[in-house]
């Protein structure tokens, strides 16, 4: 959840691993829910079979965790994903969720 006065940016991640990240900055507030906002990656991408497997609101401080298909999960910080830019993977990822430090104390 993004809240008012916080500097969350948004981090994606795609099933082959691919890390997107949006600066706040970047980010529109939609007037209507009638939008349809902008796609984070191209038609031809989409096209090409690129998925979705999650995605959240974070700060360089945060954390991510991912699930391979192999049943692999990993811890990684946000700050470490927006520098990579990718998450080594051995089978696809199937699902990505962020939190922060203090959501699990």
């Amino acid at each position: 959840v993004l809240q008012a006065g916080v500097d969350h940016s948004l981090l994606a991640a795609t099933q082959a691993g691919k890390v997107i990240y949006v600066s706040r900055d970047q980010i529109e507030i939609a007037s209507s829910y009638k939008l349809k906002g902008r796609p984070l990656f191209s038609a031809k991408r989409r096209e090409m079979g690129v998925r979705m497997v999650g995605a959240g609101a974070v700060r360089e401080g945060d954390w991510c965790v991912s699930l391979q298909q192999n049943g692999r999960l990993a811890l990684h910080t946000a700050r470490d994903l927006i520098g990579a830019g990718i998450i080594q993977v051995k089978s696809d990822l199937v699902a990505f969720a962020t939190f922060s430090e203090v959501s699990w104390r």
